[in-house]
């Protein structure tokens, strides 16, 4: 049974959420929501039970990771791509705070469809296969 992936979308811009938007409903994947600052959607979430989230590092009311944090604390398995708009050195620190957070793509802003779909790609591959060894070693118990 293949799995039907929900995605929701943090992101303050209507522009970069709707481009987003576009490039996930391609790939037949479901926007379940779109979240505009980084409070008061915890319980909406909870209820659509997304397997896949965007996240724009800047958001109002709360950075990125605090999405992420509450996210995985939800559910493990959630796979999430963050992007940001910052280079250099700050850009370095968030990819680094990602990789130590567990997610699984970083893409800085602006990018295109090709560096959209080659994360988002690498991010179902990577999660579906962690899906599959959490499944197998529960089914051994």
């Amino acid at each position: 049974m293949e799995i039907q992936e929900k995605a929701v979308l943090f992101e303050s811009s209507e522009e970069w959420a709707g481009f987003e938007r576009s490039m996930l409903e391609r790939l037949n994947i479901q926007v379940v929501d779109w979240y505009k600052r980084g409070t008061g959607w915890l319980s909406s979430a909870q209820g659509h039970h997304p397997t896949l989230a965007i996240i724009d590092y800047v958001l109002p009311g709360k950075d990125g990771f605090y999405c992420v944090e509450k996210l995985l604390e939800m559910d493990p398995l959630t796979k999430i791509i963050m992007t940001h708009p910052f280079e250099g050195a700050y850009a370095n620190y968030i990819e680094m705070r990602a990789i130590n957070s567990g997610l699984l793509a970083v893409i800085p802003k602006p990018f295109g469809e090709k560096r959209f779909y080659a994360s988002l790609q690498r991010a179902l591959r990577v999660g579906n296969a962690v899906t599959s060894v959490v499944n197998v070693s529960k089914s051994l118990k």
